[in-house]
């Protein structure tokens, strides 16, 4: 039987399209930990996508905190990428490190900033603040009426009330059961894949009910580096990971 050009090419554009969903399923389906996770559905989808990845040993870890590197590599692969500036914007930031990458294009596209001193600290872990400030500043979402529902508002940095508030009017986040939101706690990488995922339309949001973690889109200028040694940089969002989490999963049913 002749085999044609058109027909080659035909059948090679059909190998491409399995290989690449063949992949997406197998980034998505192949983490050890994430099976009955109350985030498994949203991790699984973002690691369909190819934003999310997991660490060497096929773990994901989604109940340990990130780090502010990490939260910067996920915005900017949530937000197709973009063009590498040449400037260096922090002093703690340099070309040779893995994060230099995602933490320049996301402070050249306004989504991340540093400190007053010039630095970024990207392997601290970021607060619940600091990552809502990033998602409202990458989304675009208006400012809302306030946070004088939450028990703690005055706990919430002036910079990132307004963030704050949009994500609560926008129904992204609600804060716990005790009527807090906790900012200047940690956040997790399974928090952090569902504000994503509601920010893209997915889940719904629901009242955090048991312990958890903050962060926020920029560095707050009064925070210390974190003290709690880091994975290197293979983890699931392209850098390394923080240890140490929050409560366990099976006992969680929902996140912000």
């Amino acid at each position: 039987m002749r085999i044609t050009k058109r027909t080659l090419s035909l059948f090679l554009a059909a190998v491409m399209v399995v290989s690449v969903f063949s992949a997406a399923f197998v980034s998505a389906a192949e983490f050890s930990d994430t099976n009955g996770h109350w985030a498994e559905s949203e991790i699984d989808e973002w690691a369909g996508r190819g934003v999310l990845s997991g660490y060497s040993d096929g773990t994901f870890l989604p109940d340990n905190n990130i780090t502010r590197a990490e939260m910067a590599k996920v915005i900017v692969s949530a937000m197709g990428g973009g063009t590498v500036p040449t400037e260096n914007y922090f002093s703690d930031v340099q070309q040779d490190e893995w994060y230099y990458a995602p933490v320049s294009t996301a402070a050249a596209a306004g989504y991340v900033s540093g400190d007053t001193d010039g630095r970024f600290r990207p392997n601290d872990y970021i607060t619940r603040q600091e990552a809502s400030a990033i998602f409202a500043r990458a989304y675009n979402v208006a400012s809302g009426a306030g946070v004088g529902q939450f028990a703690d508002a005055a706990s919430i940095s002036d910079w990132a009330v307004e963030n704050v508030s949009g994500l609560v009017e926008a129904g992204v986040i609600k804060g716990y059961e005790d009527g807090t939101f906790r900012p200047l706690d940690n956040i997790t990488r399974a928090e952090v894949v569902v504000m994503l995922d509601r920010l893209d339309g997915g889940s719904e949001p629901i009242v955090t009910t048991t312990p958890e973690n903050n962060s926020p889109a920029t560095a707050a200028p009064t925070q210390t580096a974190s003290a709690t040694p880091k994975p290197t940089a293979s983890s699931m969002f392209g850098g390394g990971g923080g240890s140490g989490g929050v409560d366990s999963a099976a006992s969680r049913s929902n996140t912000l």
